[in-house]
Order: structure tokens, then C-alpha cells, then sequence
């Protein structure tokens, strides 16, 4: 692919061409299939005959067969999802590539296939059976693979086509139900097939590529003009911004018109032929390349019926000026009825701008459509936006978008539009804005966002976000006396989200708020949190909800409830705990509930942020009201009006900026001030800064990469100590959140962690500082020692490296490559980064020496050492099981119920008080959370904290109802969880913090109906140990480590802060014996023969100690004592 790539940008005469026949003629090196636009598609129910789709067919769910064909990216790898027929009867689904080898001594094709997560199980997917073939045309399919697969694990496959060099071959990935012929939740996954011809020798080194490509015209323009055009403005509406100088026009032709775009790097046309009514109308030109479809299938559509020939008349085509009016009656043949279109076309920039009105409410919707074929299109994942699209034929980037703030639609969130039904069955009359974009830049097709800049990016530029979700020992009193001991060790830029503190719990009775929850201290509490907040200098707010209504909050009124296009209630969040379905509230009625709320919130506790859960991470289309005597029903954009209003609103009342919940936060960025940016493909998407740095970071100061169980690979199934929290994906997780321009971000439990807070704020908020309120001139990506700009990248794939420069001078490097990158005198190591600008540099999970890891950050005001010889995490610490447990009793109500109770014998106290839950989960179900078929949880008889002197006890018996249509057996796991997570229990472990008890076996009668239930006890003895447990030691040094970090030499972690005029040091943590020296000359501290230092006690900052330190020539050195110090300060000898 890369010599293709290259020598497709420079060339007329292409390497990888197809024929009249759709056969692709590939080069020498290795071909990534999923990159090939020219395939065919089809499915066979059995017994049925072919059916075969338009070649190069790529959907979700195809309205009559079910059928999926599109792309994915997830476990490192990117793939090609497949699925069986399932709106007809049961069959096959293949797709196949024709290709003509180059004449080779050998070729292969290499791919893995595997089941999506959680699909399979009871109630789902009962596996897929892959398959294989190769054959050529006209011959008798090969067979290479045909296996039934219920596995979520990667299984690769080689296939030889060295029989093939020099000939044209078919190469079939077929899909088709398990045994029982059933396709639901059939997502069958082949990863990143490719085809090797010749020797990896014959591929142009990507180094060699990268500089081929950079002698394009269009590349060489690019790189000589800053991005500073493409920031987001909000003035575009969605349209594209465009970098360069240039000139667009709309030209008369004998056929139709052109629309053209033409500056320094390319000339484009697009040329419109009106024929069909459709934006098939529609071709572009690149230069002297051949001209191509631009939105194939790109249409209105229109009438009751699924398949309506549609005849267009056109009324009238006036040009006005730069844009185009077109009036087009469709005749819809089966409804007998005609609606007029008025279509209005403008070039703006590169991107071909479109709006579109309908007389009659028979729209269902507006279609982009997709490009047209070509030899080579690659889909291109965008994080925090959706995908672009790659043609290297022609060197084109292209996306498509439709305006969400402007469609009067139900869904305007891609690349088309829906009209629903309202409850009455009418619909809103279509009124659609969207555009459709080629350039040879990516950043050049990517969407505007129509929301003005936050006004809080400079207060926010620094701070990092501490996202509380519940209290560590169920008392606000000592969560704020925990703040003001983070402040008095050196931590100031800091912002708070308290999620679980409202009157009736988590996800409780909403929109019902307050007072604070009496079991964690209630209002006296809050309200002392609250002032242990302000006083500290830290931003802080509450968490609100007004999107999800629960029928038994005090507030609840049903006249408020959001209604499907069928008039039911929409339902949204089920809490599992209280057995409570909640729904959605019409947003046109959230600013009331908020009003009732939100005042008194503000005034009893004192906030000065706010924060809004869900708003902001789903799209404007999220529980949309149907109700047709409602305003604007049906239509999305009244959530963009009316959150809009709320947001405003909850910045007004709590005298701060709003924080929100990520995901698809680019629809609110700016509205919203700041989110925790998970992102889609969590810790192993494909990296792409662009969108993020260009578009959403000018409007927002987002925070993090999302909630740790939304960003590790593992979800919420993760386990602190156990496959989560080790340095080495703390180091990856914090140079994810720098590369994107993030604020630092601690959650949950961890936010108790004083190290690991001191360790976020001591790197991030000095980075964040030089970049959060700036914005970018340029991003550049390593390939293989050149940098090269985004568009050589990712048509090379090589962005795994990156160097983002902002306006106001900072520089920072990432790397995420396996190999360490040595660039601009640094040396990068995987998930390391440096930022910089002027005399403030830091540098994250830098190597002072080979195998040594190492942190510092330097700048006007601090400079922070850590030698990473200790990190104290909480959830590391010496695991003593805290009890056994066992099933005391057992009893068959035969009732389809049963009886049990647990006996709990205590082998140590715990730090925090612990719950008992109990899971009953199918053993064929591999993800935790979906696993869970029935629960069992409950509180103790006596406090963990204090339970050794109460001896065994008994909790139960329990009534537990078994579930219908669900498995003949249960595994019944257990365990005790706290603030601190999952604790250890001196049992037989079954995966992460839960532990065997034994099995629940479940005889049913025809209907599937639970007749008799018995239970067998676990055998097998405990094991404290589980091989999977990721190793807690990679990039900790050994604890007599000493790094010599320039001006300051340490065995610990160190800050020098100047204070008051005074030289303060903080030592973490503090109960280690640390060495400090520190270079006098370069710190400008004096003469060091004048000094002495004093230990301060925590707070009151009395003497404990007065620390006589030795000279050694420019050097002062001394002991931090282990002295429990909250700080140190130097002092010069009278």
C-alpha cells in the first residue's frame, strides 16, 4: 500500500488500477483489503438464490436482508464486520475481492477472525461460522477456513497464494448463523486482511513514501501555511473552514454548472448535470483526474412506501451569484402525490454546501450518499467525530455532515437526515442543511462547530479535574478535610465533579436533588465540603441530572415524560438497585426542574461550577419528543435551543463554568465548557489529533480520556490492583490526555490517592497550562524520521508519533509507538511526552538511563522531580483477605425461586466499610456486567472495619427469584467492595475481586420455566494469586534509585515552590526518608553555606524540626527524616 499510495499522488499512471470488470491490478508489497473500493457483496438464503448488492457496497443493516458490510477498529486491530441475513430466512454473506497478482515467487493473504464482545451467549449469538475460499474466476471455490467460532479472542489464519502470482483470483470471506441458524447478534469481525506479493523488500521504506508524497504540489502548499484557518468557527455553520487563499466560482456550462474551487495547491470542480433529481447529479475533478461520483445513492426520500419510484420534473434553475437554485417536482408513482424540492448549492471553500426545503411532510429524509467507485477508498476513524473517507487515486480526503443545529429533522447526525413520525402520524416538513467535502487536506473536510467559544478556557487552562464518585469513609466532613490536605501539600489548580451525593442516591428519584444524602452527612456535611472547596481556591460542582424522570420522585409529572413516534413513554436509564425504569424528560421542560433545583443547590453549598450529566455526551437526537401538540416535535433541533438555555442557566446560578459528561461531546463543544473526553475505541483507538486540536479544544477544556472503566479496554469490568492502575497505563492513559490537549483527570477511588493526585497535578497542570488555552499552527506525524503533515500520514497510516506546535510557542511531543522516538534532542520512550515553551518544559516517563524511568516538570513558579521509586496505590496494598465466605444454606422454594444465606467469617478489619454483593451469572457470557443474570447484594451484619471481634456471621436468608429464558446453570461468585474497590477474600478466585461459591443448577419444563433448583458448593481450594494480574512493578525504579535531574537530585518526589517569597519544598510522600540536593547556583538560592531548612507540620505549618543540611561544593543536600512533614521550607542563617 505505501508504494501505491506514494506513487498515486505523483503519478497519471496509477500502480493499483481496475479494469472494466472491477478487477484491481495490484503492486508488488503488501495490499490492505479493507482499502479496496471495488468489491462484490452479496447473501444467499439457503435453498434461495444469489443476491448481489451494487459493487462496493459497504452499510449497517440493509432494510430488507439485515445484512452488514462496514468497518471497525477495536483490540489494536481494524476490521471488516460481516453479518448473516437476518430479515430473511437464514443463509450466507460473502464478500469477494478480485484482484490480478503481479508475477511473484510467493504471495499470501493474512487476516484473524473473531466474535464482537458480548455477543455471544444465552439470549444471544450462538457463534458465526467463518469462512474462506479462494478460487479463480470461473473455477471451484477453494476452501481455506470453515469454522464455527464463538470465541471474542483473535484467531489468525495464513493462506499461500503463491499459485496465484501472476493470474487474477477471487478471495471470498464468507459469514453464516451457528447450528441453531440463528443470526441475532451475529457480529462476525476479520481483522485487517491483507495480501503480500514478493517480499517485504519490495515495498518503498516508509521514509522514502513519506518524502514521494511530499513533493505533491498540494502537500508542498500545506506545509508552507499554518494552520491558523482551519481553527473552528463557528461562523461556517458545519461547513468546512478552507487554509488557503482562493477564488470559487459558479460557471455556466453547455451541460449544467461548475462549481470551482481554485487556490495555490489544487483546482476543483464540481460539475452539476441535472438529470436525476439527485445529488448523483454531481462529479468532481481534482486537477487532471479522472472525474468520480460524489454521493452515490445520495437522495431525498420520499413517500409512505419503502420503495417509491420517484419521477423528477425540473421546474427552475436560477444561478444567484455564487449559488444555485433548483426547484424540482418529484412524482412519488406508488403514493400517487408529488412534493416540490427546492435545492439551493454553493461552494464554499472545498466544500459543496447544500440546502434543502420540501412542500409537503412526505420526507422522510435526506441522504449524502457516498463516493462513487474507486480502486482505493480507506475509511479513516475520526476520535470525537465520526470517520473520513481516503481515495488515493486521486489523493482526496472527503466527509460528509449534516447540520445538526439547523435541520429541522429528528436525526441530523451524519451523513442523512430522518423525519419521524409524530404521535398524530404526520411528519415535519423536510428542511435540511448539510455539505460534502474533498480535499486534499483532511482538516479541509472536517466539520465546523456552530457553537461560540467558551468563556472560561483561560480560568480552566490550568486545572485539573478531581471526579469524586462517592465518599471514601461515607462522610463529606473528612472528603473536604481530604481537599484542604491536598491543598496544604501543594495541590492549587484544581476543579471538582461529586457525582453520588443527592437526597435518595445515585440515579435516584430525579430530578429530585435535595438535601445532601444523610448517610453521607447530609446538608451540615455538604455545606462543610463545600467551604473546605472554596477556601482551598478550587472550582467546584455538583451532579445534576434533568434528562432522565423517575415515576417515583416527589417531582415526577407524567405530562413531562418524552413520547415515542408510537405515543409510549420513552424509556432511558433502569436503575438495577432500587428496580425503578426511568424515562426521558422533554427538553423543553428540563430548564423547570432545574429551576426547582439548581437556586437552592447553589445557594445552600456554595458551588461555582456546575455540572449536567448526559446532555453533552449524546447527540440533540437523544430522547426526542414525539408529542405532536407539542412545539417542535419530532425535531431535534428544539434540543439544541432548549439545552442551549439550560446550559446558560446553570452557568448563571452557579456563578461557573458547566461541566458535562463526554462522548459525543463535539455537538455541544463551547456550549458546554468541559467534559472527561472518552473516546470511542477507548485505549486502543487509532490516534488522529486534527479534529480534536482544531475544532473542539478552541471551544472547550475537556479532561482526560474519559472515566478510566470508559477508556480501559476491559470497561467496567476492570479491577484496581488487578488489571488496572499500574504506572505503565497511567503513563499511557496521561499521554493520550496530553497529545489531545486535555486537562489532567483523577476518578473515583483514585481521587483519594494523595500520590496519585500530587503526581497528576504536579505533571499535567503545568503542560496543560502552556497548551489548554492556546491553539494549534500545526500537527505533524513521525514517519520513520520525517515529519510529515496529517494528509501523509494518514494515507501512510503512520500517526503514532506526534509533534503539535500552538500559537503562543508550546510544543509538545507524544509518543505511542512501541519504539522510542528520538526527535528535536529528546528521547521519547513509548507513552512519553514533552512539552515546552521557553523556560517551562515538561517531560512524562522520560529514561535519565536506559531502564530508568523518570517525570519532571520545570517552570517560573515550581519545578516537580519524581524518581518513580514509590507510588502508594491504595489498591496495592498488601492484599490480606478480609474473610472467607460460603453458602450457608440452600433451600428450593419450588416456586421458581429459591432460599440462601451466606456465612461470613472475618480474617481482618478494612479500612473502609464494605458491601457484600453476589453475582449469578452465565459462565458462557465473557463480559462481567452482561454476565450478571441475577444479584443478590447486601449489607453485612456487622462493620468490616470493625468486624474481627464479631466473629462468623450469617446474612440471609434471601429470597431470589430465577429468571426465565435464561441458562440451566448459574456460577454463584461473591465478594466485598468499599470506596477503596474489590477486596480480597480467602477464596477461590473466579475473575477479578469476585470469588467462587459454587454453582446453581436449574431444571425447566417446556416453557422454559424454572421446576427445580439445587446448589453444589465450590471444591476447588483459594488461590490468591490469578496469572492475569497485570506486574505492578514495570517503570517503578528500585527505591535506592537516585536521578540526577539537572538542577535538583533525588531519590523521591520533589517540589520546589516559591510561596510567600519563601523556598518551599514538598517531599511525597511524606513518610519516606528522602534525599534531596539541590544545585544552589541554578535554583538562585545563595550562598548554600547561609542555609538551613526547617520541617513544618501539616497545616499549621509549626517547626518539628530544624535540619542542619551538608555542602557538597555548589550542592545543598539533607534527609527529609520520614518526619511526616506537610513541607519544608529553606531559611537562611542569621
Amino acid at each position: 500500500m505505501r508504494n501505491l499510495i506514494a506513487f498515486a499522488m505523483l503519478a497519471a499512471a496509477l500502480p493499483i488500477l481496475a479494469d472494466s470488470q472491477g478487477t484491481i491490478q495490484l503492486p508488488l508489497g503488501s495490499t490492505k483489503l479493507m482499502d479496496i473500493g471495488i468489491f462484490d457483496i452479496g447473501y444467499q438464503s439457503y435453498g434461495k438464490d444469489i443476491v448481489m448488492y451494487p459493487k462496493g457496497w459497504i452499510g449497517d443493516f440493509h432494510p430488507v436482508s439485515g445484512i452488514v458490510n462496514s468497518h471497525g477498529y477495536s483490540g489494536g486491530r481494524r476490521f471488516i464486520l460481516l453479518h448473516s441475513p437476518w430479515r430473511v430466512e437464514p443463509g450466507r454473506t460473502f464478500l469477494d475481492y478480485t484482484l490480478k497478482l503481479p508475477k511473484a515467487s510467493k504471495a499470501s493473504l493474512t487476516f484473524g477472525y473473531a466474535m464482537r464482545n458480548g455477543m455471544v451467549g444465552k439470549d444471544k449469538s450462538d457463534g458465526v461460522t467463518f469462512s474462506c475460499y479462494t478460487f479463480k474466476p470461473g473455477e471451484e471455490p477453494v476452501q481455506h477456513l470453515k469454522q464455527h467460532c464463538v470465541s471474542t479472542e483473535w484467531t489468525d489464519v495464513v493462506v499461500d497464494l503463491s499459485s496465484y502470482t501472476g493470474n487474477v483470483v477471487v478471495i471470498r470471506f464468507q459469514v453464516e448463523p451457528g447450528p441453531n441458524q440463528d443470526a441475532s447478534f451475529d457480529y462476525s469481525h476479520f481483522s485487517e486482511p491483507i495480501v503480500q506479493v514478493g517480499d517485504k523488500k519490495d515495498e518503498i521504506p516508509l521514509g522514502q513514501a513519506a518524502k514521494k508524497l511530499m513533493e505533491d504540489q498540494a502537500i508542498k502548499a500545506q506545509m508552507q501555511v499554518p494552520m491558523n484557518k482551519l481553527w473552528n468557527n463557528p461562523e461556517n455553520g458545519v461547513v468546512p473552514s478552507c487554509r488557503f487563499e482562493h477564488e470559487n466560482k459558479l460557471i455556466k456550462t453547455k451541460d449544467g454548472w461548475n462549481f470551482t474551487y481554485e487556490g495555490p495547491d489544487c483546482k476543483l470542480t464540481y460539475a452539476y448535470v441535472p438529470k436525476l433529481g439527485s445529488l448523483e447529479d454531481f462529479t468532481l475533478q481534482r486537477d487532471d483526474f479522472q472525474p468520480f461520483l460524489i454521493a452515490q445513492n445520495g437522495t431525498l426520500k420520499l413517500g409512505e412506501t419503502t420503495s417509491n419510484t420517484l419521477k423528477p420534473s425540473f421546474v427552475n434553475i436560477n444561478q444567484d451569484g455564487n449559488k444555485l437554485h433548483v426547484v424540482i417536482d418529484y412524482e412519488l408513482v406508488q403514493d400517487k402525490a408529488t412534493v416540490r424540492a427546492n435545492w439551493t448549492f454553493q461552494i464554499i471553500g472545498k466544500a459543496l454546501a447544500i440546502h434543502v426545503t420540501c412542500d409537503k411532510p412526505l420526507a422522510q429524509g435526506l441522504a449524502l450518499g457516498n463516493t462513487g467507485l474507486t480502486p482505493i477508498r480507506k475509511q479513516i476513524s475520526i476520535p470525537y467525530f465520526r470517520s473520513l473517507e481516503f481515495q488515493a487515486t486521486n489523493g482526496l480526503y472527503s466527509c460528509r455532515v449534516t447540520d445538526w443545529t439547523r435541520c429541522d429533522a429528528s436525526y441530523a447526525t451524519g451523513t442523512y437526515t430522518t423525519y419521524n413520525k409524530k404521535t398524530d402520524g404526520t411528519r415535519n416538513l423536510l428542511n435540511d442543511y448539510a455539505y460534502i467535502a474533498y480535499s486534499p487536506d483532511p482538516c479541509e473536510v472536517l466539520p465546523n462547530i456552530p457553537h461560540k467559544q467558551s468563556n472560561f478556557r483561560k480560568q480552566l487552562a490550568p486545572k485539573i479535574m478531581l471526579d469524586f464518585w462517592g465518599s471514601k469513609t461515607a462522610s463529606y466532613a473528612n472528603d473536604g478535610q481530604h481537599l484542604r490536605k491536598l491543598k496544604d501539600i501543594g495541590v492549587d489548580n484544581v476543579a471538582i465533579i461529586y457525582h453520588n451525593w443527592q437526597r435518595y442516591g445515585y440515579d435516584v428519584k430525579l430530578p429530585d436533588h435535595i438535601p445532601a444524602n444523610p448517610a453521607m452527612g447530609g446538608d451540615e456535611q455538604m455545606i462543610q465540603f463545600g467551604k473546605a472547596a472554596n477556601d482551598c481556591g478550587y472550582l467546584w460542582s455538583l451532579h445534576e441530572n434533568y434528562i432522565d424522570i423517575y415515576p417515583d420522585a416527589p417531582s415526577y409529572d407524567q405530562s413531562a415524560v418524552a413520547l415515542t413516534q408510537n405515543g409510549e413513554m420513552s424509556k432511558a436509564w433502569f436503575n438495577r438497585g432500587t428496580k425503578v425504569q426511568s424515562y426521558g424528560l422533554k427538553c423543553n421542560r428540563a430548564l423547570d426542574f432545574a429551576k426547582m433545583n439548581s437556586p437552592e443547590i447553589h445557594r445552600r453549598y456554595n458551588t461555582n461550577a456546575a455540572y449536567l450529566d448526559v446532555h453533552s455526551c449524546v447527540s440533540p437526537s437523544h430522547q426526542l419528543d414525539h408529542q405532536a401538540d407539542q412545539p417542535m416535535a419530532a425535531n431535534a433541533r428544539l434540543k439544541v435551543i432548549q439545552d442551549s438555555k439550560l446550559f446558560d442557566y446553570m452557568r448563571e446560578t452557579h456563578k461557573g463554568p458547566l461541566f458535562g459528561e463526554g462522548g459525543s461531546h463535539y455537538y455541544w463543544a463551547g456550549a458546554c465548557d468541559g467534559v472527561e473526553a472518552q473516546v470511542a475505541g477507548r485505549e486502543e483507538h487509532r490516534p488522529f489529533l486534527d479534529f480534536n486540536l482544531l475544532k473542539i479544544h478552541r471551544q472547550m477544556v475537556n479532561h482526560g480520556m474519559g472515566y478510566y472503566e470508559r477508556w480501559h479496554k476491559r470497561g467496567y469490568s476492570l479491577v484496581f490492583g488487578f488489571d488496572a492502575g499500574s504506572q505503565d497505563r497511567i503513563d499511557k492513559y496521561r499521554t493520550q490526555e496530553i497529545a489531545y490537549g486535555h486537562a489532567g483527570f483523577v476518578s473515583g477511588a483514585i481521587c483519594f490517592s494523595t500520590e496519585w493526585v500530587v503526581r497528576e497535578h504536579n505533571l499535567v497542570s503545568p503542560a496543560q497550562a502552556l497548551y489548554a488555552n492556546a491553539d494549534v499552527v500545526n500537527i505533524q506525524y513521525d514517519a520513520d524520521g520525517t515529519l510529515v503533515p496529517t494528509s501523509v500520514a494518514l494515507a501512510l497510516d503512520s500517526v503514532t508519533r506526534q509533534k503539535i506546535t500552538y500559537d503562543k510557542g508550546t510544543v509538545v511531543y507524544a509518543n505511542w509507538d512501541e519504539k522510542t522516538w528520538d526527535i528535536d534532542g529528546f528521547q521519547l520512550p513509548q507513552w512519553a511526552t514533552v512539552v515546552k515553551n521557553g523556560n517551562s518544559i515538561v517531560k512524562t516517563a522520560f529514561e535519565p538511563k536506559p531502564g530508568l524511568f523518570a517525570d519532571y516538570a520545570e517552570n517560573d513558579d515550581a519545578i516537580f522531580a519524581d524518581a518513580r521509586t514509590t507510588f502508594d496505590m491504595p489498591y496495592l496494598k498488601e492484599k490480606k483477605p478480609l474473610a472467607t465466605a460460603q453458602v450457608e444454606s440452600f433451600k428450593d422454594l419450588e416456586d421458581g425461586s429459591f432460599q440462601i444465606s451466606y456465612k461470613w467469617t472475618p480474617l481482618n478489619n478494612s479500612e473502609a466499610p464494605c458491601a457484600a454483593f453476589v453475582h449469578f451469572i452465565d459462565p458462557n457470557e465473557t463480559l462481567e456486567i452482561r454476565g450478571i443474570k441475577m444479584q443478590n447484594d447486601h449489607r453485612l451484619p456487622a462493620a468490616t472495619n470493625n468486624w474481627l471481634h464479631a466473629g462468623p456471621q450469617v446474612a440471609g436468608p434471601f429470597t431470589v427469584k430465577v429468571q426465565t429464558d435464561t441458562p440451566k446453570e448459574y456460577l454463584v461468585v461473591a465478594g466485598l467492595y468499599s470506596s477503596l474497590g474489590r477486596h480480597q477474600l480467602d477464596n477461590r478466585i473466579h475473575d477479578k475481586g469476585r470469588f467462587l461459591l459454587g454453582k446453581i443448577s436449574v431444571q425447566r419444563d417446556q416453557d422454559n420455566k424454572p421446576i427445580k433448583v439445587t446448589f453444589t458448593p465450590n471444591t476447588l481450594p483459594p488461590n490468591i494469586k490469578d496469572e492475569r494480574q497485570i506486574d505492578f512493578t514495570k517503570r517503578i525504579n528500585p527505591s535506592d534509585t537516585v536521578i540526577d535531574f539537572g538542577k535538583i537530585q533525588t531519590d523521591g518526589a520533589v517540589k520546589i515552590q516559591k510561596i510567600d517569597g519563601k523556598t518551599v519544598i514538598f517531599s511525597y510522600p511524606e513518610y519516606k526518608d528522602t534525599i534531596v540536593k539541590l544545585d544552589t547556583d541554578a535554583l538562585k538560592l545563595g550562598n548554600p553555606n547561609q542555609l538551613t531548612v526547617k520541617a513544618l507540620k501539616p497545616f499549621t505549618h509549626e517547626t518539628i524540626k530544624t535540619i542542619t543540611p551538608t555542602i557538597e561544593g555548589k550542592w545543598l543536600v539533607f534527609n527529609t527524616g520520614a518526619l511526616n512533614a506537610g513541607r519544608f521550607i529553606l531559611e537562611k542563617i542569621n
